[in-house]
């Protein structure tokens, strides 16, 4: 390699024992340079190569996630996937020293897809003379995962109890995984006479409780998930169709639209929502004194300044999520512009809550004296905290089959989504 060539230069140099000092400049100058040159090329490549593995990764992770949402599409993987390397390799500014190449290979089969990123035509000082065409190649691919089903994820980072089950309360989740992003000693936080019951339960930080309230004990340092939703495309709230809407002591059948300022159900109201997208733009979607809301193919999206809900211990909750459609399996949704907003669960009958409930600046809260969403085929949790008390008995069923409901990808059946290599 060069290397050989410059160290015998150096060395002709060190011999050299007379001579005048334009003499020996003349042999040092382009031995310097030359050293000087090859390790700027090193430096240079070795930043250059780093930052095309992490662009190779970031792309990868997220086409895959893609292709899962888009029946695995090539053309629309392929999209995914540079314009994530291009936005990466941006961002690790290197993208105006060369030209960069970005191959994408979906494979339905294997659920697996594979980006492979060349870089050329960068000027080196010295190291361009002796590297093949592409000067750099990296390649990354990842696949949807067969581990556990996951069901319930806390994504909060660093507080305590990012993931509690208070005084008697209890979560049932035998068939799926529960996972808490929070890195806090207490993470997950268990009180003695509660239960947290899974087929597996995950903390990026600790656990607090005692032994007897787990089942099985959680695996801690775990590290954290990601947003399995972040890239879902959120419904857009267009122009009031309602405001400050009221119903009392009656029974009535509503149509998706946007609500402006809240829904109100109230003195035993009964409420039936044809199927469709209800968004909730500011106020609170609040349920009590004996109201009902049933409601099969809706997504409840909250938006807006305390875009909430509230079903206090009267009501009759029953809802279903899509089967099809641009929120299939979205049963609540929250903007994720939103503040950190609470939403509250206390109903006494809420035995079907089937879908995928998605508050990613929420605190998901459950005080219902009894048993919730026990009869839903399955449900899954995504929330910043979710918090269930009283003497609340929280179902995550994963009875998937039992339903044409689909489970959104990186959740429930699919698995996630993991680096292959």
């Amino acid at each position: 390699m060069y290397f050989g060539t410059l160290f015998a230069a150096a060395s002709k140099l060190m011999r050299c024992r007379s001579g005048n000092f334009a003499s020996i400049f003349a042999i040092a100058a382009p031995v310097l340079l030359g050293l000087a040159g090859g390790a700027i090329d090193l430096i240079v490549y070795n930043r250059q190569e780093s930052a095309m593995q992490n662009a190779a990764d970031a792309a990868v992770l997220a086409a895959t996630r893609e292709a899962t949402l888009k029946s695995w599409s090539q053309g629309a993987v392929e999209t995914v996937g540079r314009a994530y390397v291009e936005a990466e390799l941006e961002d690790a500014g290197v993208t105006s020293t060369a030209l960069f190449s970005v191959k994408t290979i979906v494979d339905n089969a294997a659920k697996q897809v594979s980006i492979t990123v060349d870089m050329d035509q960068h000027r080196y000082f010295v190291l361009g003379y002796f590297r093949k065409s592409p000067q750099i190649r990296v390649q990354a691919t990842a696949k949807l995962s067969s581990e556990t089903p996951l069901c319930m994820i806390a994504l909060e980072s660093s507080a305590a109890s990012a993931l509690a089950v208070s005084k008697s309360a209890g979560i049932h989740a035998d068939g799926c995984a529960a996972y808490s992003n929070s890195t806090s000693p207490a993470a997950v936080d268990v009180e003695k006479q509660a239960l947290l019951r899974t087929a597996f339960t995950c903390s990026a930080g600790g656990y607090r409780g005692a032994g007897s309230s787990f089942a099985p004990t959680p695996t801690t340092d775990c590290p954290a998930m990601p947003d399995p939703l972040s890239e879902r495309p959120q419904p857009v709230a267009g122009a009031c169709d309602h405001k400050k809407y009221s119903i009392k002591n009656t029974a009535v059948t509503l149509d998706p639209g946007v609500y402006c300022g809240g829904l109100a159900v109230d003195n035993s109201a009964s409420v039936t929502l044809k199927p469709g997208v209800y968004i909730i733009n500011g106020g609170a979607f609040s349920a009590k004194n004996n109201g009902s809301v049933v409601g099969t193919g809706v997504t409840i999206y909250f938006t807006g300044v305390d875009g909430r809900m509230v079903f206090d211990g009267t009501t009759t909750i029953d809802l279903t999520a899509p089967a099809s459609g641009p929120t299939a399996g979205m049963l609540l949704f929250q903007d994720k512009a939103m503040a950190l907003t609470d939403y509250e669960i206390s109903s006494k009958l809420a035995a079907k809550l089937l879908g995928t409930i998605y508050l990613p600046n929420g605190r998901f809260i459950v005080n219902a004296p009894g048993k919730v969403a026990d009869q839903s085929a399955f449900t899954v949790v995504v929330a910043k905290t979710v918090l269930i008390g009283d003497s609340s008995q929280m179902y995550l069923n994963s009875n998937y089959v039992a339903t044409n409901v689909p489970v959104p990808a990186g959740l429930g059946p699919s698995g996630k989504v993991v680096l292959a290599k």
